[in-house]
This record gives structure tokens, C-alpha cells and sequence, in this order.
């Protein structure tokens, strides 16, 4: 980024910045951006997509878990996750749209997630990633 710093039309008032701590060292981001009538959400404009139901679908994305605190079971991923589903919960969203990576469709499936890929993958963020609906696993179906 030109300023170090990676900024968007979407960083304003319509957003939610997540940062996971770890003491006094950043150990995770994540940015959720809520939809605004006439506007495609960051993961719609990158993929050429419409997140169905329009206007119901949140989008996430920036999720960065810092390398010292990444692991085999995905603790302080699950945490930011967690985190993204409730700043979503809070403006009553269910469903989030992410460009996610195949492995991590598998993941997100293993923990229950429902995920919908909703057209062909493409080089994003330097990876192959697909745009996706997700929406969280039923508490209810774990008793």
C-alpha cells in the first residue's frame, strides 16, 4: 500500500474494524462492511456478484491472524470469527460473504457452517478464492 496502510471507500461509518490483542501486540484484524442501498459489498465488486438476499448479507474480510499466534487448531481464528459474528448479530445479519480459499470451505464446513459458493474462483489476495455465503451452524443441532 502507498502509505503503508490498506484503506478503502469501504472504511467509513458503514464498517466494523475487529482487532484481536494479545497484551499489547496486534495478534488479529478483521473488517466486516454492512450494505448500503446502491453500493456492492467489497467481495460483490471484486467477483462480479450479488450476495442473495441483497441487503441482508454482510461481507467479511481482512481476517489476518498474525503468524506467532497461528496454530493447528485455529483458537484465535475461531476467536475472530466469533467476533465477526457478533459485531453481524448486533445489526442482525445472518449471513456474511467472504472470498475464501478452498481449504478453507472445507474448514468452515467441518465446524458446521453452511457455505454457498456463488460463482468461479479467481486470483484475490494473492490466492485462488471464491465468493461464498455463509451463514453459522444451529446451536440447537450441537444438544
Amino acid at each position: 500500500m502507498p502509505d503503508g496502510l490498506e484503506r478503502d471507500e469501504y472504511d467509513d461509518e458503514h464498517a466494523a474494524q475487529i482487532a484481536g490483542w494479545d497484551g499489547s501486540r496486534l495478534a488479529a484484524t478483521a473488517r466486516v462492511v454492512f450494505p448500503v442501498e446502491g453500493r456492492p459489498l467489497p467481495t460483490e465488486a471484486a467477483f462480479g456478484i450479488v450476495a442473495e438476499p441483497a441487503g441482508r448479507v454482510a461481507d467479511a474480510g481482512r481476517l489476518i491472524v498474525a503468524p506467532e499466534h497461528r496454530d493447528g487448531e485455529h483458537r484465535v481464528l475461531g476467536g475472530l470469527s466469533a467476533s465477526i459474528w457478533i459485531a453481524m448479530a448486533a445489526r442482525g445479519f445472518p449471513w456474511v460473504v467472504v472470498a475464501i480459499s478452498e481449504p478453507m470451505i472445507d474448514f468452515c464446513r467441518t465446524l458446521g457452517f453452511d457455505v454457498v459458493t456463488l460463482g468461479p474462483s479467481r486470483r484475490y489476495w494473492g490466492e485462488d478464492r471464491l465468493p461464498a455465503r455463509l451463514s453459522a451452524p444451529d446451536p440447537r443441532a450441537w444438544t
